[in-house]
């Protein structure tokens, strides 16, 4: 079907868009086999959700923005100087969020886009209400938060606004998880059952836990980076504003998956084609489904640099070797790390002291 677009969440779960020629991107959340699909595809063409219940198909605001409203800021801002000097891939994460806050109503049916909301009124009612149409995803409802943290601090500097950030009092949401899994050796071991010496993947895997850097800065790494036995590389965060550089010893045994692998003359990682990845995205899909094929579809890129990261505590590093390594500039994460060993070294202590205890004692236990 014309502009129908299928896509897979990380739970399995298969997801239908359409992405029209000029019209925003729609999800149809009815299933294919649903009585009601063709209806629901059809309106999507036009611009129509059937599923939040329009009738008439929402013009993007972009096309008529007046001055002085929240929408006009966000387009300022996207094509101020200020923006251009992030990372190409922040600058399209930032614009992504700040469309759809452009695109929410003030109050749900009524029409009213906060897009055309004007500045002087726009105050933390509104980024409450923009916080909490994410409240379900806390990440997204904090990222919500973050880009329109950074979009007034550069409004007011730009004096496009004078009154205070409306963000600064706005909480975050607390968050359930402490992010991604760290894989465990176990994991590793069946992660290199799977995908022996001389795959693409053992390589990725390879690269990831003996360089403990991110897939942005992984999926680009190639033979040019290596000089002397020594990886050198710019990481990709930061760094167009503040450039943090890592060198890192390779390892032997990094050394002979790098010698037993088809490689790129540009990059370690290649596609099926021997041709560099398209995109970080691209690859991150692709590793993402070399885990699957291990059967360990909870463990992703990012959990082996917390892996990395973890080993380098639990071997006796201090803070500041990990922080070599890893290229975290402040210690917030690194002690997130620490405390979860803490916590491991502490329970193991303590249930030590009551075998000791119970060893020497019997231990009566009533029904």
């Amino acid at each position: 079907m014309k502009y129908l677009v299928r896509d897979v969440s990380r739970h399995g779960q298969a997801r239908y868009y359409v992405r029209a020629p000029g019209q925003r991107k729609i999800r149809i959340k009815v299933p294919p086999e649903h009585e009601q699909f063709d209806a629901h595809y059809k309106a999507a063409l036009r611009g129509l959700d059937l599923s939040a219940g329009e009738a008439q198909p929402r013009q993007h605001p972009r096309s008529r923005r007046q001055q002085g409203t929240f929408g006009w800021l966000c387009a300022q801002y996207c094509a101020s100087p200020d923006f251009a000097e992030l990372h190409p891939t922040t600058q399209t994460k930032r614009r992504a969020i700040l469309d759809s806050c452009c695109l929410e109503e003030t109050k749900p049916g009524s029409g009213i886009l906060i897009d055309g909301c004007p500045l002087d009124e726009f105050g933390p009612p509104h980024v409450r209400t923009l916080r909490d149409r994410k409240r379900s995803t806390p990440h997204a409802a904090n990222g919500r938060l973050k880009a329109l943290r950074r979009l007034f601090v550069w409004a007011l500097e730009a004096s496009h606004v004078t009154t205070s950030n409306p963000v600064r009092d706005v909480a975050r949401l607390k968050t359930k998880t402490e992010g991604h899994h760290a894989w465990t050796l176990d994991e590793v071991k069946a992660y290199e059952q799977r995908h022996p010496i001389g795959t693409r993947a053992r390589l990725a895997l390879g690269l990831f836990l003996f360089t403990a850097q991110r897939i942005s800065d992984v999926a680009h790494m190639g033979p040019s980076h290596i000089e002397n036995g020594w990886l050198r590389i710019v990481q990709a965060k930061n760094r167009d504003n503040s450039p943090v550089t890592i060198e890192i010893p390779i390892l032997p045994a990094l050394q002979t998956l790098i010698d037993s692998t088809i490689i790129g003359d540009d990059t370690f990682l290649v596609t099926e084609h021997a041709k560099p990845f398209a995109s970080v995205k691209a690859c991150g899909k692709w590793f993402r489904k070399r885990c699957d094929e291990a059967g360990l579809k909870h463990c992703s890129a990012h959990g082996l640099r917390k892996a990395a990261a973890a080993l380098l505590i639990d071997l006796g590093c201090t803070r500041e070797e990990v922080m070599a390594v890893t290229g975290h500039v402040t210690h917030v994460e690194i002690e997130r790390y620490i405390r979860s060993r803490d916590r491991r070294l502490l329970a193991e202590r303590a249930i030590g002291k009551l075998q000791a205890a119970t060893s020497d004692h019997s231990v009566e236990t009533s029904a």
